[in-house]
């Protein structure tokens, strides 16, 4: 086995790029301050990239970082057009990079006791996601269809997904609150508002909340 040791390393071509190649099977390329280690089929892979002092450090664009998930299989209510948090249902994350992005997926099971019931996504205090202004129209990022008959024994769960950029790197939180349509009325999570304990109706269903962190 042979050593090669050099302090510098100059590329004969102008592509500014020095190749190394081992036994056929692999390459590690160095160019423009990057090593890329292509992939098996000979495609651009990851690569390490220069800090701008001279450490070299990993980059993976596009790649996820961490993934983090709430679940909630009990029930939560609210009574009125207040907005609460569903408890048990939120997601503590620290972005390792003022760049990288949330991909924030799930789904939320929502009943009502009358007519309809309204769910708005949050990153802390900030309300994201949720239709444009029009004029008095309630703005939301979901809702419960309306049900022209039998409102109290309705369920359905609404989907969930949004790219949020929260540049930061300190810890944020995300969350979904829900209320009612009216100050009288109910909404619900994981249930229906009739509730009736049989074995054929009023099921009891989970809600599911996930966060993922995509790397820039």
């Amino acid at each position: 086995m042979s050593t090669v040791k050099a302090n510098t390393v100059t590329a004969a071509t102008t592509n500014g790029n020095v190749s190394i190649v081992g036994n056929g099977t692999g390459k590690v390329t160095l160019g423009d301050g990057n090593l890329i280690f292509p992939d098996a089929d000979g495609t651009a892979g990851q690569f390490l990239q220069t800090s701008g002092s001279g450490t070299l450090s990993f980059a993976g664009g596009g790649k996820i970082g961490q993934v983090i998930q709430a679940v909630k299989t009990d029930t939560f209510s609210v009574t009125g057009t207040t907005y609460a948090t569903v408890t048990g249902l939120t997601v503590d994350i620290t972005p390792s990079s003022t760049s990288s992005k949330m991909l924030i997926i799930g789904h939320l099971t929502l009943g009502t006791s009358d007519f309809m019931a309204y769910a708005q996504l949050l990153r802390d205090s900030t309300v994201l996601f949720i239709g444009d202004a029009a004029s008095n129209r309630p703005r939301v990022t979901l809702a419960l269809p309306y049900a022209s008959t039998s409102p109290t024994y309705m369920i359905a769960a609404q989907p969930i997904c949004y790219l949020d950029s929260p540049s930061t790197t300190s810890q944020v939180t995300y969350g979904v609150q829900i209320a009612s349509y009216d100050a009288a009325k109910i909404a619900y999570v994981n249930r229906t508002h009739a509730d009736r304990d049989t074995t054929a109706y009023e099921p009891r269903t989970a809600s599911s909340f996930t966060v993922m962190e995509v790397l820039a």
